[in-house]
């Protein structure tokens, strides 16, 4: 048994922001163009499913993509940020940790959370084998290589204070196949503390990781601890940064993810690339290329990039057919 890591994996399922959710309203036409773009993009490589609320927002977005009406799927799915509460897929399952983060209210994870099991419910037929395992953990803080290392940030024990170190990592090897767990600091001023915005395995044995000199923004102190914690638990891991330009600007509380080019969608197919139309995108291109060839297209994330993630944070990818979904 083991984790699919992403670039196994060839079905991207995303949700549509709609007038349902609040705070996505006042930039909801920009969004709805944004998705549009971005599905015409994906449906060209790899399969993809857009959650809709409805068959007229399955109507409207067929509309505006061009993309065929199929890959629109009805359900009520509460909140866009479908990689941390989805279940992560094994070989043979999948597992689900409880969704509660602390940037949102514990009521809104529970509904949010809830809205998507009876999706993941309904598309599976019933069928997907579930483990449950007692860990708040979003799916943001969670990157495996396929060959059981797994990087998360110390998020993970702060919001789990009522289990030990021990007990956090005894739960999480015992069931999932996980042989090395690397926790490694948050980043400064990162409301999330996820992973997925700082590092990125490309294969086993080589990661991407922000270059955190590339704009000295950050202490010497946090980089130098991350490379002391990389340096200890995965010396023989090739490391290669990627240029990193955070942006000072916020919306709604949300530094926006403009600059981050490390949350990237991956599939088996195809490498998806955020950019923003600054001058950074152009190294971010060159160092791209260099990793994946032709494999890899880059796409304007401005639109969502405001609500402080982009791809990855938005998409949940799997491995078709291995187990229903």
């Amino acid at each position: 048994m083991h984790l699919i890591p992403d670039w196994e994996t060839d079905h991207v399922t995303l949700v549509l922001p709609t007038v349902y959710m609040d705070i996505y309203n006042d930039y909801l036409c920009e969004l709805e163009l944004f998705y549009a773009d971005f599905l015409v993009e994906i449906s060209k490589f790899d399969k993809v499913t857009c959650i809709v609320p409805n068959q007229a927002h399955r109507e409207k977005m067929s509309r505006l993509s061009g993309v065929n009406p199929s890959i629109f799927y009805i359900s009520c799915v509460k909140d866009i940020w479908l990689r941390d509460f989805t279940p992560v897929q094994l070989d043979k399952c999948y597992a689900k940790f409880i969704y509660n983060p602390s940037y949102c209210a514990s009521h809104l994870n529970e509904s949010t959370e809830q809205s998507c099991m009876e999706y993941f419910r309904v598309a599976s037929e019933g069928n997907a084998n579930i483990i449950p395992i007692d860990i708040c953990l979003e799916g943001g803080n969670f990157i495996c290589n396929g060959q059981g290392t797994v990087i998360m940030t110390e998020k993970l024990y702060s919001r789990n204070k009522s289990k030990s170190r021990e007990e956090i990592e005894s739960l999480l090897k015992n069931n999932l196949p996980i042989e090395k767990l690397v926790v490694i600091p948050v980043e400064p001023g990162d409301r999330t503390g996820h992973i997925d915005g700082m590092i990125r395995w490309l294969d086993r044995e080589r990661i991407v990781i922000n270059d955190y000199n590339y704009a000295n923004v950050h202490s010497r102190r946090f980089v130098d601890k991350l490379h002391a914690c990389l340096d200890k638990h995965l010396p023989n891991v090739e490391r290669i940064e990627i240029p990193y330009c955070p942006s000072p600007n916020k919306t709604y509380g949300w530094y926006n993810a403009s600059g981050n080019y490390i949350n990237f969608l991956r599939t088996k197919n195809m490498v998806y690339v955020p950019i923003y139309g600054i001058p950074e995108d152009e190294d971010a291109k060159e160092k791209y290329s260099q990793i994946f060839g032709k494999h890899v297209c880059f796409l304007d994330a401005n639109a969502i990039a405001k609500y402080g993630g982009v791809f990855n944070c938005i998409t949940i990818t799997y491995k078709s057919g291995l187990i229903p979904i």
